[in-house]
């Protein structure tokens, strides 16, 4: 097995608007400028791949599991994916729809009020730290402000590499070609 991680310095702290770095990670995986969401998940599956993107507080990153026998044909694609994303228009109604109605199930939650009312005060309402999102938070975000979180943190910035496994110098040169000028 092969793991590949690409960080960026840049999650919810490089935000210009609230929810914009979790947005933009959630729908990062919906299609590329090469294929849609269905053709990348049927590609990856092919190749009993798997791919996620996680955007945390202070970085976002991009992970691929793979055979290593299979990462030279998986790479681009996923590089694709990192890098040329659509942020298709249907699937963030979909996005600010389920997550508004996680924030009402959340609301009954004792828990999870407690601690958004904790980290909201010991870092303030309005610091990227402390806010918490809102219903107008997800219905205020549009695709083009994922465009431009996107643009911003992934385009602009040079990045992490973390490869673990077992990988041959083919996969090194395949990782170069598609990455190197980011890393």
């Amino acid at each position: 097995l092969t793991k590949l991680d690409i960080v960026f310095t840049g999650g919810r702290h490089a935000e210009r608007i609230p929810t914009q770095a979790r947005a933009t990670g959630s729908l990062i995986k919906e299609g590329s400028t090469k294929m849609n969401s269905s053709e990348m998940s049927s590609f990856f599956d092919y190749y009993g791949a798997s791919y996620n993107c996680r955007s945390s507080l202070d970085f976002t990153t991009f992970t691929l599991f793979s055979l290593s026998k299979h990462f030279s044909e998986l790479v681009s694609t996923f590089r694709d994916m990192v890098f040329d994303p659509i942020f298709p228009e249907e699937e963030l109604v979909k996005f600010k729809k389920n997550s508004i109605e996680k924030l009402a199930m959340d609301a009954a939650k004792n828990d999870v009020m407690g601690y958004r009312h904790l980290t909201e005060e010991i870092f303030g309402a309005e610091q990227v730290y402390g806010y918490n999102s809102t219903e107008k938070n997800f219905n205020d975000l549009s695709r083009a402000d994922l465009i431009s979180f996107h643009k911003h943190m992934v385009e602009h910035q040079a990045c992490t590499i973390f490869l673990t496994g077992r990988y041959s110098s083919k996969v090194l040169k395949e990782l170069n070609q598609n990455f190197g000028q980011h890393g």
